[in-house]
Protein backbone atom coordinates (compact mmCIF):
# COMPACT_ATOMS: atom_id res chain seq x y z
CA UNK A 1 0.00 0.00 0.00
CA UNK A 2 1.15 3.38 -0.72
CA UNK A 3 2.06 5.51 2.26
CA UNK A 4 0.21 8.78 2.51
CA UNK A 5 1.68 11.91 3.98
CA UNK A 6 -0.09 15.45 4.79
CA UNK A 7 1.78 16.65 1.67
CA UNK A 8 2.15 15.16 -1.52
CA UNK A 9 2.38 16.48 -5.16
CA UNK A 10 1.46 15.60 -8.60
CA UNK A 11 2.91 16.62 -12.53
CA UNK A 12 1.66 16.20 -15.82
CA UNK A 13 2.57 17.69 -19.52
CA UNK A 14 -1.34 16.98 -20.41
CA UNK A 15 -2.20 19.59 -23.46
CA UNK A 16 -5.44 21.45 -21.58
CA UNK A 17 -5.14 22.99 -17.90
CA UNK A 18 -8.39 20.82 -17.14
CA UNK A 19 -6.67 17.46 -18.10
CA UNK A 20 -3.38 19.09 -16.42
CA UNK A 21 -5.05 19.36 -13.36
CA UNK A 22 -7.30 16.36 -13.40
CA UNK A 23 -4.19 14.10 -13.67
CA UNK A 24 -1.84 15.90 -11.30
CA UNK A 25 -4.95 15.68 -8.87
CA UNK A 26 -5.29 12.26 -9.11
CA UNK A 27 -1.75 11.41 -8.05
CA UNK A 28 -1.45 13.63 -5.68
CA UNK A 29 -4.58 12.97 -3.85
CA UNK A 30 -3.69 9.34 -3.79
CA UNK A 31 -0.81 9.93 -2.08
CA UNK A 32 -2.64 12.35 0.84
CA UNK A 33 -3.47 11.79 4.23
CA UNK A 34 -7.22 13.39 4.64
CA UNK A 35 -8.36 16.00 2.21
CA UNK A 36 -7.40 18.94 0.87
CA UNK A 37 -7.04 22.67 3.14
CA UNK A 38 -4.77 24.12 0.58
CA UNK A 39 -3.72 23.28 -3.20
CA UNK A 40 -0.67 24.98 -4.65
CA UNK A 41 -0.45 24.82 -9.00
CA UNK A 42 2.93 25.61 -10.38
CA UNK A 43 2.11 25.93 -14.41
CA UNK A 44 4.03 26.47 -17.46
CA UNK A 45 3.15 29.75 -19.17
CA UNK A 46 3.07 28.90 -22.66
CA UNK A 47 1.77 25.51 -22.24
CA UNK A 48 -1.38 26.68 -19.99
CA UNK A 49 -1.25 30.39 -20.79
CA UNK A 50 -4.73 31.09 -19.86
CA UNK A 51 -5.19 32.17 -16.25
CA UNK A 52 -8.95 31.79 -15.85
CA UNK A 53 -9.30 28.39 -17.52
CA UNK A 54 -6.59 26.93 -14.55
CA UNK A 55 -8.97 28.65 -12.08
CA UNK A 56 -11.82 27.10 -13.62
CA UNK A 57 -9.95 23.46 -13.71
CA UNK A 58 -8.89 23.87 -9.99
CA UNK A 59 -12.18 24.64 -8.72
CA UNK A 60 -13.72 21.84 -10.72
CA UNK A 61 -11.29 19.14 -8.18
CA UNK A 62 -10.81 21.24 -4.75
CA UNK A 63 -13.89 20.32 -3.57
CA UNK A 64 -14.34 23.79 -2.06
CA UNK A 65 -10.63 23.72 -0.81
CA UNK A 66 -8.54 27.20 -1.45
CA UNK A 67 -6.10 27.68 -3.99
CA UNK A 68 -3.07 29.84 -5.47
CA UNK A 69 -0.61 29.39 -7.50
CA UNK A 70 1.56 31.47 -10.47
CA UNK A 71 3.02 30.77 -13.89
CA UNK A 72 6.47 29.76 -14.61
CA UNK A 73 9.79 29.49 -15.49
CA UNK A 74 10.38 26.51 -15.04
CA UNK A 75 8.89 23.24 -12.35
CA UNK A 76 9.60 20.95 -9.83
CA UNK A 77 8.17 17.99 -8.50
CA UNK A 78 8.92 14.50 -7.47
CA UNK A 79 12.51 14.51 -7.72
CA UNK A 80 12.36 16.30 -10.94
CA UNK A 81 12.85 19.29 -13.17
CA UNK A 82 10.45 20.37 -15.56
CA UNK A 83 9.49 22.52 -18.33
CA UNK A 84 5.89 22.77 -20.24
CA UNK A 85 4.34 20.92 -16.89
CA UNK A 86 1.78 21.76 -14.69
CA UNK A 87 2.72 20.62 -10.85
CA UNK A 88 0.30 20.35 -8.17
CA UNK A 89 0.81 20.51 -4.27
CA UNK A 90 -1.85 19.62 -1.35
CA UNK A 91 -1.38 20.09 1.54
CA UNK A 92 -3.71 17.81 4.10
CA UNK A 93 -6.37 19.17 6.52
CA UNK A 94 -5.10 16.80 9.24
CA UNK A 95 -2.39 19.06 10.09
CA UNK A 96 -2.97 22.34 7.43
CA UNK A 97 -5.55 25.42 7.49
CA UNK A 98 -5.68 27.95 5.24
CA UNK A 99 -6.76 31.49 3.95
CA UNK A 100 -6.49 32.78 0.85
CA UNK A 101 -6.49 36.47 -0.39
CA UNK A 102 -5.81 37.68 -3.59
CA UNK A 103 -5.30 42.17 -4.87
CA UNK A 104 -5.46 43.65 -7.94
CA UNK A 105 -2.52 46.32 -8.84
CA UNK A 106 0.31 44.62 -7.33
CA UNK A 107 2.63 46.35 -10.41
CA UNK A 108 0.57 49.83 -10.85
CA UNK A 109 -0.24 50.11 -7.03
CA UNK A 110 1.83 47.68 -4.83
CA UNK A 111 1.39 49.33 -1.42
CA UNK A 112 -2.45 49.11 -2.05
CA UNK A 113 -2.43 45.72 -3.62
CA UNK A 114 -0.22 44.92 -0.09
CA UNK A 115 -2.79 46.75 2.04
CA UNK A 116 -5.49 44.75 0.81
CA UNK A 117 -3.62 41.06 1.07
CA UNK A 118 -3.00 42.12 5.06
CA UNK A 119 -6.83 43.25 5.65
CA UNK A 120 -8.03 39.60 4.47
CA UNK A 121 -5.08 37.51 5.86
CA UNK A 122 -5.56 36.11 9.55
CA UNK A 123 -1.80 37.24 10.52
CA UNK A 124 -1.22 33.86 11.41
CA UNK A 125 1.59 31.07 10.38
CA UNK A 126 3.38 31.97 7.48
CA UNK A 127 2.58 33.58 4.37
CA UNK A 128 3.19 32.04 1.12
CA UNK A 129 3.04 35.21 -1.70
CA UNK A 130 3.01 34.85 -5.23
CA UNK A 131 2.58 38.12 -6.91
CA UNK A 132 3.51 39.49 -10.62
CA UNK A 133 7.02 41.20 -11.04
CA UNK A 134 8.08 44.21 -11.20
CA UNK A 135 7.32 46.24 -7.32
CA UNK A 136 7.73 43.14 -4.71
CA UNK A 137 9.50 45.42 -2.81
CA UNK A 138 6.84 47.98 -2.10
CA UNK A 139 4.22 45.16 -1.81
CA UNK A 140 6.33 43.54 0.76
CA UNK A 141 6.88 46.55 2.73
CA UNK A 142 2.87 47.41 2.72
CA UNK A 143 1.79 44.06 3.52
CA UNK A 144 4.77 43.44 6.56
CA UNK A 145 3.45 47.02 8.14
CA UNK A 146 0.31 45.97 8.33
CA UNK A 147 0.77 42.20 9.56
CA UNK A 148 2.82 40.60 13.01
CA UNK A 149 6.59 41.46 12.62
CA UNK A 150 7.72 38.11 13.56
CA UNK A 151 5.44 36.37 10.56
CA UNK A 152 7.01 34.56 8.37
CA UNK A 153 6.84 34.99 4.58
CA UNK A 154 8.09 33.44 1.57
CA UNK A 155 7.33 33.71 -2.13
CA UNK A 156 8.26 33.56 -6.15
CA UNK A 157 6.76 35.82 -8.80
CA UNK A 158 5.14 34.50 -11.79
CA UNK A 159 6.90 33.51 -14.76
CA UNK A 160 6.93 33.57 -18.61
CA UNK A 161 8.89 30.62 -20.41
CA UNK A 162 11.80 33.16 -20.42
CA UNK A 163 9.84 35.38 -22.72
CA UNK A 164 10.46 38.38 -20.48
CA UNK A 165 7.25 40.74 -21.97
CA UNK A 166 4.36 42.11 -19.66
CA UNK A 167 2.13 41.03 -17.76
CA UNK A 168 5.30 38.77 -17.31
CA UNK A 169 3.06 35.60 -16.54
CA UNK A 170 -0.32 35.17 -14.05
CA UNK A 171 -1.01 34.45 -11.06
CA UNK A 172 -4.60 32.15 -10.12
CA UNK A 173 -6.46 31.72 -6.98
CA UNK A 174 -9.68 30.85 -5.16
CA UNK A 175 -10.33 34.34 -4.74
CA UNK A 176 -8.94 35.90 -7.85
CA UNK A 177 -6.98 35.19 -11.29
CA UNK A 178 -5.34 37.13 -13.73
CA UNK A 179 -2.16 39.11 -14.61
CA UNK A 180 -0.86 41.94 -12.68
CA UNK A 181 -2.18 40.77 -9.24
CA UNK A 182 -0.84 39.35 -6.43
CA UNK A 183 -2.13 36.08 -4.30
CA UNK A 184 -0.96 34.75 -0.77
CA UNK A 185 -1.94 31.98 1.50
CA UNK A 186 -1.76 31.91 4.97
CA UNK A 187 -1.02 28.66 6.44
CA UNK A 188 -1.26 27.38 9.77
CA UNK A 189 -0.17 23.99 10.76
CA UNK A 190 0.20 21.86 13.98
CA UNK A 191 3.68 20.25 12.32
CA UNK A 192 6.78 22.90 12.38
CA UNK A 193 7.44 25.35 9.86
CA UNK A 194 10.76 27.09 8.55
CA UNK A 195 12.05 29.50 6.00
CA UNK A 196 15.45 28.77 4.79
CA UNK A 197 17.47 30.78 2.23
CA UNK A 198 20.38 31.17 0.45
CA UNK A 199 23.19 31.99 -2.76
CA UNK A 200 25.51 30.76 -4.99
CA UNK A 201 27.58 33.93 -4.82
CA UNK A 202 30.70 35.00 -3.13
CA UNK A 203 32.39 38.78 -3.37
CA UNK A 204 35.23 40.00 -5.64
CA UNK A 205 36.64 42.58 -3.80
CA UNK A 206 35.13 45.19 -6.00
CA UNK A 207 32.75 47.65 -4.74
CA UNK A 208 31.70 50.95 -4.83
CA UNK A 209 28.91 53.52 -3.47
CA UNK A 210 25.54 54.03 -5.79
CA UNK A 211 25.79 57.38 -5.47
CA UNK A 212 22.71 57.92 -8.44
CA UNK A 213 19.92 55.47 -8.57
CA UNK A 214 17.00 56.10 -11.06
CA UNK A 215 13.30 54.12 -11.84
CA UNK A 216 10.34 53.51 -9.84
CA UNK A 217 11.50 50.96 -8.14
CA UNK A 218 14.88 52.43 -7.87
CA UNK A 219 16.39 49.33 -10.19
CA UNK A 220 18.23 51.62 -12.10
CA UNK A 221 22.12 51.82 -11.10
CA UNK A 222 23.23 55.01 -12.77
CA UNK A 223 26.66 55.81 -11.09
CA UNK A 224 28.65 54.35 -8.77
CA UNK A 225 31.16 56.67 -7.26
CA UNK A 226 29.62 59.04 -9.10
CA UNK A 227 31.27 57.28 -12.38
CA UNK A 228 29.38 56.20 -14.98
CA UNK A 229 27.86 52.75 -13.99
CA UNK A 230 28.11 50.74 -16.81
CA UNK A 231 31.57 51.90 -17.70
CA UNK A 232 32.64 50.79 -13.63
CA UNK A 233 31.01 47.43 -14.38
CA UNK A 234 32.70 46.55 -17.60
CA UNK A 235 36.29 47.59 -15.68
CA UNK A 236 35.06 45.20 -12.41
CA UNK A 237 34.54 42.19 -14.99
CA UNK A 238 36.88 43.17 -17.50
CA UNK A 239 35.35 43.77 -20.55
CA UNK A 240 33.86 45.92 -23.44
CA UNK A 241 31.40 48.79 -22.85
CA UNK A 242 29.63 47.84 -25.70
CA UNK A 243 29.97 43.87 -25.29
CA UNK A 244 28.63 44.82 -21.26
CA UNK A 245 25.70 46.83 -23.24
CA UNK A 246 24.60 44.33 -25.93
CA UNK A 247 24.87 41.19 -23.30
CA UNK A 248 23.97 42.28 -19.83
CA UNK A 249 21.42 39.57 -19.17
CA UNK A 250 24.03 36.50 -19.54
CA UNK A 251 26.85 38.78 -18.21
CA UNK A 252 24.95 39.24 -14.89
CA UNK A 253 24.46 36.16 -13.73
CA UNK A 254 27.65 35.17 -13.86
CA UNK A 255 28.36 38.84 -12.18
CA UNK A 256 25.57 40.09 -10.27
CA UNK A 257 25.86 43.19 -7.61
CA UNK A 258 24.77 43.08 -3.88
CA UNK A 259 23.93 45.05 -1.06
CA UNK A 260 25.16 43.79 2.11
CA UNK A 261 22.32 43.84 5.19
CA UNK A 262 23.70 45.93 8.36
CA UNK A 263 21.77 43.42 10.60
CA UNK A 264 22.88 40.03 9.26
CA UNK A 265 25.71 41.03 7.59
CA UNK A 266 24.54 38.88 4.71
CA UNK A 267 24.45 39.94 1.05
CA UNK A 268 20.90 40.84 -0.98
CA UNK A 269 21.80 39.75 -4.71
CA UNK A 270 20.73 41.96 -7.49
CA UNK A 271 20.65 40.75 -11.52
CA UNK A 272 21.86 43.38 -13.50
CA UNK A 273 19.63 42.63 -16.79
CA UNK A 274 19.95 45.84 -19.11
CA UNK A 275 22.58 48.15 -19.59
CA UNK A 276 22.67 51.15 -21.68
CA UNK A 277 26.00 54.21 -21.01
CA UNK A 278 24.59 57.48 -19.81
CA UNK A 279 21.48 55.57 -18.77
CA UNK A 280 22.70 53.15 -16.29
CA UNK A 281 22.34 49.57 -14.77
CA UNK A 282 18.82 48.33 -15.05
CA UNK A 283 18.29 45.29 -12.31
CA UNK A 284 15.65 42.92 -11.12
CA UNK A 285 15.50 44.50 -7.76
CA UNK A 286 16.24 47.99 -6.59
CA UNK A 287 19.39 49.28 -5.73
CA UNK A 288 19.30 51.54 -2.50
CA UNK A 289 20.89 54.96 -3.19
CA UNK A 290 23.64 56.05 -1.07
CA UNK A 291 24.50 52.05 0.06
CA UNK A 292 28.08 50.25 -0.84
CA UNK A 293 27.25 47.46 -4.15
CA UNK A 294 29.94 44.73 -4.35
CA UNK A 295 30.83 42.86 -7.75
CA UNK A 296 29.75 39.36 -6.72
CA UNK A 297 30.98 36.11 -8.48
CA UNK A 298 28.02 33.17 -8.92
CA UNK A 299 29.56 29.82 -8.87
CA UNK A 300 27.29 27.59 -10.84
CA UNK A 301 28.11 24.03 -9.01
CA UNK A 302 27.12 25.81 -5.53
CA UNK A 303 23.68 26.99 -7.10
CA UNK A 304 23.20 23.27 -8.18
CA UNK A 305 24.27 22.16 -4.36
CA UNK A 306 22.04 24.94 -3.32
CA UNK A 307 18.85 23.66 -2.45
CA UNK A 308 20.01 20.64 -0.89
CA UNK A 309 21.92 22.52 1.45
CA UNK A 310 19.08 24.49 2.33
CA UNK A 311 17.48 21.32 3.56
CA UNK A 312 19.77 20.01 5.51
CA UNK A 313 20.43 23.47 6.92
CA UNK A 314 16.69 23.20 7.93
CA UNK A 315 16.51 19.72 9.32
CA UNK A 316 19.35 20.54 11.35
CA UNK A 317 17.66 23.59 12.88
CA UNK A 318 14.01 21.50 12.82
CA UNK A 319 15.56 18.29 14.57
CA UNK A 320 12.47 16.57 12.71
CA UNK A 321 12.36 15.07 9.28
CA UNK A 322 10.19 16.61 6.31
CA UNK A 323 6.87 15.82 5.59
CA UNK A 324 7.19 18.34 2.08
CA UNK A 325 8.64 21.47 0.99
CA UNK A 326 7.95 24.25 -1.28
CA UNK A 327 10.99 25.07 -3.39
CA UNK A 328 11.32 29.11 -4.65
CA UNK A 329 14.10 29.02 -7.32
CA UNK A 330 15.16 31.74 -9.17
CA UNK A 331 14.62 31.77 -13.06
CA UNK A 332 18.13 32.92 -13.92
CA UNK A 333 19.97 30.89 -11.38
CA UNK A 334 17.99 27.89 -13.24
CA UNK A 335 18.82 29.52 -16.70
CA UNK A 336 22.16 29.84 -15.29
CA UNK A 337 22.57 26.08 -14.07
CA UNK A 338 21.40 24.73 -17.51
CA UNK A 339 18.92 21.77 -18.09
CA UNK A 340 21.33 19.09 -17.22
CA UNK A 341 22.10 21.22 -13.62
CA UNK A 342 18.03 21.49 -12.88
CA UNK A 343 17.74 17.96 -12.89
CA UNK A 344 20.99 17.50 -10.54
CA UNK A 345 19.66 19.91 -8.33
CA UNK A 346 16.32 18.36 -8.02
CA UNK A 347 17.54 15.07 -7.52
CA UNK A 348 19.93 16.36 -4.71
CA UNK A 349 17.16 18.07 -3.12
CA UNK A 350 14.75 14.70 -3.34
CA UNK A 351 17.74 13.11 -1.89
CA UNK A 352 18.55 15.73 0.94
CA UNK A 353 14.86 16.36 1.90
CA UNK A 354 13.10 12.33 1.62
CA UNK A 355 9.98 14.11 1.43
CA UNK A 356 8.04 14.98 -1.58
CA UNK A 357 8.28 18.81 -2.72
CA UNK A 358 6.78 21.04 -5.28
CA UNK A 359 8.29 24.28 -6.87
CA UNK A 360 8.73 26.62 -9.57
CA UNK A 361 11.31 28.82 -11.33
CA UNK A 362 10.23 32.17 -10.23
CA UNK A 363 10.84 35.87 -11.65
CA UNK A 364 12.48 37.10 -8.07
CA UNK A 365 11.92 34.86 -4.86
CA UNK A 366 10.80 36.67 -1.60
CA UNK A 367 12.16 35.13 1.86
CA UNK A 368 14.43 36.90 4.99
CA UNK A 369 17.44 35.40 7.13
CA UNK A 370 14.58 34.61 10.07
CA UNK A 371 17.82 33.64 12.27
CA UNK A 372 17.77 37.79 12.95
CA UNK A 373 14.51 38.38 13.14
CA UNK A 374 14.64 40.18 9.80
CA UNK A 375 11.51 41.29 7.48
CA UNK A 376 11.84 39.37 4.22
CA UNK A 377 13.40 41.22 0.87
CA UNK A 378 13.15 40.73 -2.79
CA UNK A 379 15.53 38.72 -3.99
CA UNK A 380 17.24 37.36 -7.73
CA UNK A 381 19.41 34.54 -8.08
CA UNK A 382 18.78 32.93 -5.01
CA UNK A 383 16.63 29.61 -3.88
CA UNK A 384 14.32 29.58 -0.92
CA UNK A 385 12.41 26.35 0.72
CA UNK A 386 9.23 26.73 2.52
CA UNK A 387 9.55 23.13 4.95
CA UNK A 388 6.83 21.04 6.66
CA UNK A 389 7.97 18.72 9.21
CA UNK A 390 5.98 15.46 10.30
CA UNK A 391 3.62 15.72 13.00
Amino acid sequence: MQEKNIFSTGVSSAPSASEAVEEAYEQAIRRLYGKPALMICYASYTKYPNPYKLEGALRSVSGGAPFIGVSTAGEYAQGEAYTGSLVLALLSDKAFRATVAAAEAAQDDPGRAGERLASRLPGRGIVLLHSAPGREEELLYSLRTRMPSDLLLVGGSSGDDFQLKPPLGYQVSSEASGSGIAVAASIESMTRMIVVGGHACTPTGSYGVATSVAGVRGERLVEIDSRDAVEVYASWIGEEVGRVEAEMLSLGLANPLAVYDPVTGRPYIKHPAFAKKGEGITCFASIPAKQTIHLMRHDRERAVNLPAELAREAERKLGREAAGALLIHCAGAAAYIGEEGRRSLAAKLSEALRAPFAGLAAYGEQWGYYDYGVWPAHNNLTAALLIFTKP
